[in-house]
């Protein structure tokens, strides 16, 4: 990452969230109007010329997992809010090791941390999510929940005629103290 400018990984996170207003069919797993035009790469234009691409494995991928972190997220802050006080909450999403993927996921997986390591933010560490469960519980937290890829499709993505899903590859876990 480059002192004074924005993250790359975090400009790319805002065009995806963009591409999903854009070129996802109804209904939008996020409703985040904001995003389109937020950086550079996230305008209607952009992301129009590239709707092929967009809708390639490569970026359907990277897309699910991107509007599922950030909707399960919101619904959380969501529930946090209408039951003040509360404890604190964190949300993360975390990839698993290539050995627990299919061939085209640990494929988009090396493809996404290769581009982010050569902008200077290499993914450190990918768990399982037993691994990830009990190193937040050692750290404290009481109550750790992993949403897996099949309740995120039963929550958030079913019904949908696009192909866009939860995937394996990117999961979801919350923990609170």
């Amino acid at each position: 990452m480059e002192p004074l400018r924005p993250s790359n990984t975090a400009a790319f996170t805002a065009m995806l969230r963009a591409a999903h207003q854009i070129v996802d069919s109804a209904p939008r797993i996020l409703d985040d109007p904001v995003s389109v035009g937020l950086v550079e790469d996230a305008t209607h234009e952009r992301i129009a010329a590239q709707r092929a691409a967009l809708l390639s494995p490569q970026l359907m991928i990277p897309r699910a997992a991107v509007v599922l972190r950030s909707r399960y997220a919101e619904d959380l802050l969501a529930k946090a809010v209408a039951a003040l006080p509360v404890p604190s909450t964190i949300v993360m999403s975390f990839m698993l090791p290539d050995a627990d993927l299919s061939e085209s996921e640990a494929s988009a997986a090396r493809t996404v941390a290769d581009e982010a390591a050569k902008k200077g933010e290499p993914w450190l560490t990918r768990l399982r999510p037993i691994e990830f469960a009990t190193r937040l519980s050692s750290l404290g937290f009481k109550e750790v929940v992993h949403l897996s890829p099949e309740e995120a499709n039963d929550r958030y993505f079913a019904g949908r005629r696009d192909g866009l899903q939860a995937v394996h590859v990117a999961q979801m876990m919350s923990a609170t103290n």
